[in-house]
């Protein structure tokens, strides 16, 4: 009988036990025919197929995976490195440069003779100069500097002036008799006006001027804001918007001749108004031109 009938024989008998059975049989079979074979040599392929299909159509389906297993011990902890060597050292920077000043006094050479400092750097080109500014130009001429100052031809200087008189009625008795005496009425209202930088001469009346006459501003333009003559030689005199109460305008006098010359000396000039009938007061601006 050849060998692969003898397989399929035991195949076909043996079925009937279950494929355990069959499986381990067979096996055995192999196992004891191992002499036999290896007399006549290897299984031959045909063989080895019909041995590998017996065994797949016997054999049960894979069984479900097994539990996990415990973990393992850590392993053992590795040895430290060996320390790395020291790297070497850098090089030393080189030494800075100096800075040397010289101070250079007013009158030399360098800095055209202005003063200053050399700056030098050690190693460098020659110095550099570093010079005191120039002497700026004189300025012009003040209004007044000298103290014997007089006001310069064309130039305007302004002041303000104010007055308040009040008038009042008392009763008096004089041997028994009771009389209403009216007190602050019986004399001229005289307010000063002063120039701050002294006229070069005095002024006569035809060049004073006072806001409420009907010449004002043929000499004088502005107002108590802005108050300017038109020409040099000129007192302009005015009155706020406002206008005087309790009182007249009398004139412009010169000083120190009695209230007797309208005009001006050249320190000033006095305003005057007439005695009060009432309470009074006025007040304004002045502006004279040398």
């Amino acid at each position: 009988m050849k060998k692969s009938n003898l397989l399929s024989g035991l195949q076909k008998r043996l079925s009937a036990h279950g494929p355990g059975v069959t499986i381990g049989v067979i096996a055995l079979v192999i196992a004891l025919a191992g002499g036999a074979y290896a007399a006549s040599g290897a299984l031959t392929s045909k063989q080895k197929k019909e041995v590998k299909s017996i065994a797949k159509q016997f054999a049960g389906k894979p069984g479900a995976p097994g539990a996990q297993g415990p973990a393992g011990a850590a392993g053992a902890k590795g040895a430290d490195g060996t320390n790395g060597t020291n790297g070497t050292n850098g090089t030393n920077g080189k030494d800075g440069k100096s800075l040397t000043v010289t101070e250079v006094p007013t009158g030399e050479v360098e800095c055209s003779g202005l003063g200053g400092a050399l700056v030098e750097k050690e190693g460098s080109p020659p110095p550099v100069e570093v010079c005191n500014g120039a002497k700026g130009e004189k300025g012009p001429e003040g209004v007044c500097s000298t103290s014997n100052c007089k006001l310069p031809t064309g130039v305007v200087e302004t002041g303000t002036w104010a007055f308040s008189r009040s008038v009042e009625k008392i009763k008096t008795e004089v041997g028994g008799v009771e009389e209403e005496v009216t007190v602050g009425d019986s004399q001229l209202i005289v307010v000063p006006i002063s120039f701050p930088i002294p006229l070069a001469v005095g002024l006569e009346g035809e060049n004073v001027h006072y806001s409420d006459e009907g010449t004002f501003s043929t000499f004088c333009e502005g107002n108590a804001a802005t108050p300017k003559p038109k020409n040099s030689g000129e007192l302009c005199v005015y009155r706020n918007l406002e206008p005087v109460t309790g009182t007249n305008f009398a004139g412009i006098y010169k000083p120190r001749e009695g209230l007797s010359t309208p005009g001006t000396d050249t320190a000033g000039a006095i305003l005057l108004f007439e005695a009060p009938t009432a309470d009074a007061r006025g007040e304004g601006t002045f502006a004279v031109k040398g």
